[in-house]
């Protein structure tokens, strides 16, 4: 046996009495940020911990980021439109809601605190061009044949709305007519800007997704002409729109075009849908070969495949490298979660993965049957899934779960998941790092006590273009979360480099800019006894973030220490101890210690951290238990 040692998750002692906060993250996980800046909430509602902003944030369905980053959009309602307007720092993500009436626009106006629009009933969707010019609100008002999108121009200087156009099913409120919009759910443009395109919900195993052109312009819709105004599987629009077999449209309440501009990808009720897209025209088809539709069933509907973790899936998202779809699963039960199809960049197949690939559920079941097989793999708090997105950068999933399911891990919660971006494969990470929740839940998940009803049935999420927040938009806790997203280390310019990277970085150098950060080892004694280890260690001044990971030989799965500790190859106990200022009550210390357990075979543990200007200390260990 050699020696010394391994680390678990940060078994490191942080001075935090000169130097920013440390983050003890990895690439993609997520934060809360402290302060009211981290929250809303509108007037009148219950606020500690949040700043309290209009009448727009009331009910809270649907968020947008815009495409510069400089604006968020937060929209909802139960009987009138809502719809509220933010400026975003682009260095902090934090937000400002915008002055006077632009900050929020209703039915009503809200007794003269927002602007007023009478097109717009409660917002189901939005959806904005990829030139940050047009904002798309899918609206659903049947009482007075509302149904439709409305449209806003928006002013890229200061992200204020102003009303555009309107269609809808009834042709109210001096709105154009399309009477196939009944039942409005969703909207999307196309990334190339050309297309926006709606989904309407029907009876079981009906549906229509709408297709217009875009007035690039001014952002005005145009239906495009019969036949190809819309595909639906209901009757009575037969005159206007393409008929495609029941179940491949089933209640389209999530839409999303794909990055190459090929295909439209549907949320259906118990699955997913793809229809080809004529990139030319806009007008949509079944596809010519290949599965048209999945469904969570031992026995799918009509031309459906069989797929496995998508049932009463109520969105989905396509990653930006077109490889992944994922959706999400929004039924009451452990069974439920996140269902994964795979999808081929250059021909647009879409394919249920091998294994329990094709699903992440809290039982690891694959569908809601008694029957169904032990497909998937398993996931945390991923009942009641209402939302599910791709960073930017394609190495992280998140999902927001309502989690009134009365199991065993009744928890509403953002669930964070990593990314294979080879593969599209999903994990998610042991202990806090894998999900935040009000409380915590006995440290399970990161927490965010100091607030009142932050997470209390997260339903809408979006991630800024930079990845550097998150936004979550909770129904429940009629609240608006800001999230902070961690970074993935700078990559060094000048041509060099970088040391690391997962391997053993001692003695490596960082090149860039003229100038050369070399590695050092982190300050700290270690020791190991036969099977067991304790270390501890310093950050260096000015570091922002610490990453540890750890390697297994062996027989040993490669793993986080942090999942070493829950594995049965591994067990272990971690101790966070915090000094606070007794005047100011800030942190001014807080230290990490871990003890694990190791079975026998060879342990690889490296220890990372980074700081400003390239500054990287890093220090590996190889452990041999015998």
């Amino acid at each position: 046996m050699t020696t010394p040692s391994f680390a678990l998750r940060a078994a490191v002692a942080v001075a935090l009495l000169a130097t920013p906060a440390v983050a003890l993250s990895a690439p993609g996980d997520l934060s809360f940020i402290p302060g009211d800046s981290g929250c809303w909430k509108p007037w009148g509602w219950a606020a500690t911990g949040c700043t309290t902003g209009s009448a727009g944030l009331e009910s809270p369905r649907e968020v947008v980021v815009s495409p510069d980053g400089r604006s968020v959009y937060v929209a909802g309602g139960s009987t009138a439109g809502r719809l509220a307007a933010f400026s975003r720092s682009t260095a902090t993500g934090e937000l400002t809601a915008l002055a006077g009436t632009a900050a929020c626009v209703t039915t009503d106006g809200s007794g003269g605190e927002c602007t007023t629009d009478a097109s717009l009933g409660p917002v189901k969707g939005l959806a904005m061009s990829p030139d940050g010019a047009t904002l798309y609100a899918a609206v659903d008002a049947a009482a007075t044949s509302g149904d439709g999108v409305v449209v806003f121009s928006r002013k890229s200087s200061t992200g204020a709305l102003t009303h555009a156009s309107c269609v809808n099913a009834g042709g109210t409120a001096g709105c154009g007519t399309a009477a196939w919009l009944a039942s409005t759910a969703t909207v999307a443009v196309s990334p190339d800007g050309s297309s926006v395109y709606v989904g309407t919900s029907g009876s079981a195993g009906k549906g229509t997704v709408a297709a217009f052109t875009r007035n690039s312009g001014t952002g005005a819709l145009t239906a495009l002409s019969a036949p190809n105004a819309c595909v639906s599987n209901i009757s009575s629009y037969s005159g206007s729109c393409t008929t495609v077999p029941d179940y491949q449209v089933w209640n389209p309440v999530d839409l999303q075009v794909t990055a190459d501009n090929t295909q439209v990808v549907a949320s259906a009720g118990g699955g997913v849908s793809i229809l080809t897209r004529n990139a030319a025209t806009g007008a949509l088809t079944s596809p010519a070969s290949g599965p048209v539709c999945f469904e969570t069933a031992l026995t799918p509907s009509g031309p459906c495949d069989r797929s496995y973790g998508l049932y009463a899936n109520v969105a989905v998202t396509v990653s930006a490298d077109g490889k992944s779809i994922y959706g999400s699963s929004s039924q009451a039960s452990a069974d439920a979660g996140v269902g994964i199809l795979d999808r081929s960049p250059a021909t647009g197949l879409v394919t249920v993965p091998a294994g329990t690939g094709s699903c992440l559920t809290q039982s690891g079941l694959a569908l809601q049957w008694a029957t169904s097989p032990s497909a998937c793999g398993i996931g945390r708090y991923t009942a009641e899934s209402s939302d599910v997105l791709v960073s930017p950068d394609g190495t992280n999933v998140y999902a927001a779960s309502r989690g009134a399911y009365g199991g065993p891990q009744s928890v509403p919660a953002i669930d964070v998941f990593r990314r294979d971006t080879a593969t599209g494969a999903i994990t998610q990470p042991g202990e806090a790092a894998g999900c935040l929740s009000q409380t915590g839940y006995s440290g399970l998940c990161l927490a965010d006590a100091t607030r009142t009803n932050s997470i209390a049935g997260p339903t809408a999420l979006a991630i800024s273009p930079d990845g550097a927040t998150v936004y979550v938009a909770d129904y429940t806790g009629i609240a608006l979360l800001v999230l902070r997203r961690e970074p993935a280390p700078a990559t060094p310019s000048g041509g060099g480099s970088s040391s690391g990277a997962g391997g053993s970085a001692a003695g490596g150098s960082t090149a860039g800019g003229g100038s050369t950060a070399r590695p050092r080892r982190l300050a700290g004694g270690f020791l190991l006894r036969r099977g067991t280890g304790t270390t501890s260690g310093t950050v260096p001044p000015g570091a922002t973030s610490v990453t540890q990971t750890a390697r297994t030989g062996g027989s040993a799965a490669t793993q986080g220490f942090l999942e070493m500790a829950r594995a049965r190859t591994a067990k272990g106990t971690c101790r966070i101890t915090t000094v606070r200022n007794k005047k100011t009550k800030k942190v001014t210390k807080r230290t990490y210690r871990c003890t694990i357990r190791l079975a026998k075979g060879t342990w690889t543990v490296i220890t990372t951290a980074r700081g400003p200007a390239r500054v990287v200390a890093e220090g590996s260990r190889r452990v041999v238990v015998r």
